[in-house]
């Protein structure tokens, strides 16, 4: 003699376990949708000011800001030149968004130099950088 399961039992367990992969579902959903406060948006293009001409020897002031359409604090990179500024290391400790940076730099041989900068958020959405051009004679 076979035992039969009643058709209520049978439709429950189908029931939870279409519970069960709907949760999974909305788990592994919510993996690749990032519910944090960041969403991997990076941080906005930094605008940089300062000097655009100077003498050789001159001390020139530059200074950048950048916002982060998530609140997100931010670092900043600079180089001149296309070569990464001493003393500072690769990017710049972080400040609140809309706060700015500053570099000096002391041009050492005339001709037209390039100070660039770029933004980055702490879960490293980088910004497109961008540059000023400095004449120095």
């Amino acid at each position: 003699m076979t035992s039969r399961r009643p058709h209520h039992v049978l439709r429950s367990v189908r029931v939870c376990l279409s519970g069960i992969v709907a949760v999974v579902l909305l788990s592994l959903l919510a993996s690749c949708v990032s519910l944090s406060p960041s969403d991997g948006l990076a941080p906005g293009v930094p605008a940089i000011a300062g000097d655009t001409t100077a003498s050789v020897g001159d001390t020139c002031l530059f200074l950048a800001w950048s916002l982060d359409p998530e609140g997100d604090s931010i670092a900043y990179s600079f180089d001149v030149d296309a070569v990464r500024i001493p003393p500072w290391p690769l990017w710049t400790s972080y400040v609140p968004s809309g706060d700015s940076m500053a570099l000096l730099v002391v041009f050492s041989y005339a001709g037209t130099h390039r100070v660039s900068v770029e933004a980055k958020d702490p879960y490293e959405n980088r910004s497109v950088s961008s540059s000023l051009a400095v004449i120095v004679k």
